[in-house]
């Protein structure tokens, strides 16, 4: 009885386990969704309301990552400085790019800034593609070895 309640337990904890690192890719589509909406924000922003770049940039937005990201850049703005806190899944190459990004809003004419939004709107889309592979190829396969190694354990437990 005891192993067949160690079995489903460590069943359990490995399932988990290859679901939590899943969550890393589905995690950082999220983000870059979050970005893409941000971006729309911007372009409506700049095109019609002209409303300021910090109320924009200040308001709450519902993914966790990027909202600290915004709280973050928004004091950077403020003391003008560049020490943007990204999240930890994001590449070099991705990290180079935002802060190319955040270091232009607001600093550009509006021919310009229009200009960099939908470039940027391009590359989002390239970023989201891309991250939607990676969490289909990748997220899938550390779901399916959990529950394999899961159900391997318990086998070898009981």
């Amino acid at each position: 009885m005891e192993n067949i309640f160690l079995g489903i337990l460590i069943f359990l904890l490995i399932t988990i386990s290859g679901f939590k690192i899943a969550s890393k890719y589905s995690g950082r589509t999220q983000f870059f969704k979050a970005i893409q909406e941000l971006n729309y924000s911007l372009i409506s922003c700049v095109s019609f309301s002209k409303e300021d770049l910090r109320c924009v940039i200040s308001k709450q937005y519902t993914n966790e990552c990027l909202s600290n990201l915004l709280k973050n850049v928004y004091h950077c703005k403020i003391n003008g400085k560049n020490d943007y806190l990204f999240p930890e899944f994001l590449t070099e190459p991705e990290k180079n790019d935002l802060i190319f990004y955040f270091n232009n809003l607001g600093n550009l004419d509006t021919d310009s800034q229009l200009k960099l939004l939908e470039d940027y709107k391009q590359k989002f889309n390239e970023y989201i593609k891309e991250c939607k592979l990676h969490e289909d190829k990748e997220g899938g396969l550390y779901k399916k070895l959990g529950v394999i190694v899961g159900i391997i354990a318990f086998i070898i437990v009981v």
